[in-house]
Order: C-alpha cells, then structure tokens, then sequence
C-alpha cells in the first residue's frame, strides 16, 4: 500500500505555512479542569521562525497569540502543542518543507472533504462549535 500526505497552504497570523493536515488527535492538555486539544503541533525552532517569543516556547503548549489560517478559513485562539525533539519525521515529506502539523482540534469545526482528482479539500461548517 503506498503513503499519502495531506498538505494544505495556511498560516499564523501573517506568516505563510505549509501544514501537514492530520485529522486525528495530537495533543491534550489539562486546562482549568478542562480537556484541551493543541490544533498544531511543531517544533521550537519553527515556531520561533513563525515569530513566536522564545519566552512563550519554555513549556510543552501555548497559546496561539495570532489566528490560524487554513486557505481562506482563519480561527483565533487555539492552543499550540511543542514537538520534542529537533526535526519531526514529518518536516520534510517528499521533498515538500512541512512547517507544522494541523490537526482536528481546527478541522473540527467543519465537515471536509477531499476531491482526489483535483487535488483539492472542500470546507463548510460544521455542526461543532
């Protein structure tokens, strides 16, 4: 069976990304008494290239002080997780530079889709908060 990538166009704030879209869960973090999924997880160092403080990457999360973009869709205030490590396997897939992974903490919100033969992603709202 051969791979497949998911990768998509977005952003922080307004700093260009290229996402790894991975529907699955990434992270949870106990927040106030309240479960908290991360919406993207990446390493210090891109995070820092996406102008976030060095100050802000001393723990395992943060929160996201600028909206996510995904395409045309943007969301505010997420919660970031920070990948151990220096290069996650998924940095660098097939010769294409992954700047941090998305997960379902933002595709939540909508119901999406793939059209493989265009090789694009379709978005409306979803029934989620």
């Amino acid at each position: 069976m051969g791979r497949h990538f998911m990768f998509a166009a977005g952003g922080y704030g307004e700093r260009d990304l290229t996402f790894f879209v991975d529907s699955g869960l990434v992270h949870l973090l106990e927040d106030g008494g309240t479960r908290r999924q991360a919406a993207v997880l990446a390493t210090r160092s891109q995070y820092r290239t996406w102008g976030v403080a060095p100050g802000e990457l001393s723990g395992t999360h943060l929160r996201a002080a600028r909206p996510l973009r995904l395409g045309p869709l943007e969301q505010d205030g997420h919660l970031l997780s920070i990948a151990p490590g220096r290069r996650p396997p998924w940095s660098d897939l097939g010769g294409v530079r992954v700047d941090g992974l998305l997960s379902q903490a933002f595709l939540a919100r909508y119901a999406w889709t793939l059209d493989f033969d265009r090789h694009e992603y379709t978005f409306r709202p979803g029934s989620r908060p």
